[in-house]
């Protein structure tokens, strides 16, 4: 726990590589910003222990064999419209619905009253004919498009086919490296490298999941105090070098690293933007209903933004903090059997909360798309006991018997006093403090 000391914080000691992992032609690939697992290829575990990377003085050998016991699978893929039809479509049927809706009111309220009330229900049983014939296509469609989420077997709802959503994502890719390109750190940094090896060691630790086996892995380090990182479905890791100061070690980067290329390989962005079509779909009726009753454009456009916005807390913002909890799970799980120290992710999580603690930030869970800090730190500990369990099977090297979560505690105690000691405006030279990065931002 140094990094709690209130002397300045400072990085661990860039990765080594073995000898033997540099006459390799694959191996060597681990010095520039690309990792690529060749497809098909059939490697030894003999070829493991040879290209490993040394993470630290002890001789940690990654689950190779054992893993096979925990193989993913995924069903079918249906064929999708393409994106730029679904881009289309949906403001288009937004704007038809309030056209339909504003010409409706306008047609009623030129008619007389006994018409107005015959016409009325006229729309009314026609709006329902049209909801239940909606509502068979729509099941349909949506059945159509069910899909089984590797590792947790969850049913979702895709309309993207992978290679639809490449395309979609490669587009992200390059708006990133191209605002990022000034700040990028050198790949001879050994921040950069100390990151590659740890991809690495995670990717070869589970090459029985389809997705990171042939992914192309591109590692792109940010300089920026930002405490961030973020995984694209085309495998571009962004890291910035705040994250780096945060992780202590070499555990807590490849907790982050994990929850993130858990993302990719579970194709939350995917998911994510057939859920939000999905849902702008179902309120397209709602709208036209919404520009029909209400007496005027403004109370119709105060009531859809109200709509909107009830929408996005209650429908959209708990769905994502669903699928951040499933990554979580994943992500340890590719940890474990890369045998990193899983019980580093609590005592990261740990310190993310104290740092929103110290900085009087407290973000409510109801409006964020993240889980809370201290919810994230319960779910992990909850999936420790198992993840445990996963590194013996893998034959893993024993842990340390000191569970570093027993330390987490203490610091509290300090993170506490501070606290209690700027609402008293007392004088914080006397009071023990800790020296910790003032990031912009805290999403991971």
């Amino acid at each position: 726990m140094a990094f709690f000391m209130s002397r300045p914080l400072h990085l661990f000691n860039c990765l080594n590589i073995t000898k033997n992992a540099t006459k390799n032609v694959y191996a060597q690939k681990l010095l520039t910003n690309t990792i690529q697992i060749p497809e098909g290829r059939k490697i030894s575990s003999h070829s493991f222990r040879k290209w490993k990377v040394n993470l630290d003085v002890q001789d940690q050998k990654p689950c190779y064999i054992s893993i096979r016991k925990h193989r993913f699978h995924t069903s079918g893929q249906q064929q999708a419209v393409p994106p730029l039809i679904w881009m289309v479509i949906k403001p288009l049927a937004k704007i038809g619905a309030i056209l339909t809706g504003r010409t409706a009111r306008t047609w009623l309220r030129s008619r007389p009253k006994v018409e107005r009330i015959f016409y009325c229900r006229r729309i009314l049983f026609g709006c329902l004919g049209g909801l239940a014939f909606g509502g068979l296509v729509g099941l349909v469609y949506y059945y159509s498009h069910m899909q089984e989420v590797p590792v947790t077997n969850r049913k979702r709802f895709i309309t993207l086919t992978p290679e639809q959503m490449l395309k979609v994502s490669q587009f992200e890719a390059d708006a990133y490296h191209e605002q990022f390109q000034k700040n990028t750190v050198s790949s001879t940094d050994p921040r950069y490298k100390r990151v590659v090896a740890v991809t690495e060691k995670l990717v070869m630790s589970n090459l029985d999941i389809p997705m990171l086996k042939s992914q192309k892995w591109v590692i792109t380090i940010v300089e920026s105090k930002d405490i961030n990182a973020f995984v694209l479905p085309t495998g571009d890791i962004f890291v910035n070098t705040g994250l780096l100061e945060l992780a202590a070690n070499d555990d807590q980067l490849a907790v982050v690293l994990g929850h993130e290329m858990a993302h990719a390989v579970l194709s939350h962005a995917a998911e994510q933007i057939s859920f939000s079509q999905l849902i702008d779909f179902l309120i397209i009726a709602v709208m036209a209903a919404i520009w029909t009753i209400m007496p005027n454009d403004g109370i119709a456009i105060v009531t859809q933004w109200f709509y909107n916005k009830v929408m996005n807390l209650t429908v959209h913002m708990p769905y994502s903090r669903l699928l951040e909890k499933e990554a979580d799970q994943v992500g340890l799980q590719l940890t474990a059997k890369a045998c990193f120290d899983v019980r580093q992710g609590s005592v990261f999580w740990s310190k993310m909360k104290m740092l929103s603690e110290l900085k009087q930030e407290f973000p409510i869970e109801f409006l964020s798309t993240h889980p809370a800090h201290e919810k994230r730190v319960k779910h992990i500990d909850h999936l420790v006991p198992k993840l445990l369990e996963v590194m013996k099977d893998c034959k893993c090297p024993p842990l340390s018997t000191k569970d570093p979560r027993e330390e987490v505690a203490h610091v509290q105690e300090i993170v506490t006093d501070t606290i209690t000691a700027m609402k008293a405006r007392q004088n914080l030279s006397n009071v023990k403090t800790i020296a910790l990065p003032q990031p912009k931002k805290q999403s991971i």
